[in-house]
């Protein structure tokens, strides 16, 4: 008999176990889908939306201008390094005007040597306050026409499909 109380007690409790577990699964999913079906979209880059003039550069100086904002001590920034030289080859042999500006909140000079490093030949460099452009990471492109007008934007490390987009849109 005292095996058969045992026996009813683990089946009860298990049984209590795999409804906790199973209300803490499906309590997880509800909240996500709540969180993700009222959370609002923080200030940032918008398609269409004026970003801020860069001290020292004119986007009227082109019809379009790509803002390259990178952190010499970015991991992301640093594998893209080589997307970045195919933006700059492919930019070469177009006929749109299309200006290359790589935008850091680091100086100038550092940010220089750090380009001739890793062999990026832009346009200019820029020291801005990342929050001014609503740049919230790094790497971040920026596409502008001459008014400062946000063309289109992309954020992180690019797949090879986000990548082939930006060369299209850029060439």
């Amino acid at each position: 008999m005292n095996q058969l109380k045992v026996r009813n007690y683990l089946e009860a409790a298990t049984n209590l176990a795999i409804l906790l577990v199973a209300a803490l699964v499906i309590g997880a999913y509800a909240a996500s889908y709540i969180a993700k079906r009222y959370y609002r979209q923080p200030d940032g880059l918008h398609k269409g939306k004026t970003i801020q003039p860069i001290l020292g550069q004119d986007y009227a100086n082109a019809s379009r201008t790509l803002l390259i904002a990178l952190n010499p001590q970015c991991g992301y920034c640093n594998e893209s390094i080589p997307f970045y030289r195919e933006i700059i080859r492919a930019r070469g042999t177009s006929s749109q005007s299309i200006r290359i500006i790589a935008v850091s909140q680091i100086p100038p000079p550092d940010m220089k040597q750090y380009l001739q490093e890793k062999h990026l030949d832009v346009d200019a460099v820029a020291e801005v306050n990342f929050p001014d452009l609503n740049i919230q990471a790094t790497p971040t492109m920026i596409l502008v026409d001459n008014n400062g007008n946000v063309l289109d934007f992309w954020i992180g490390k690019l797949s090879t499909d986000d990548e082939q987009q930006v060369l299209k849109t850029t060439g």
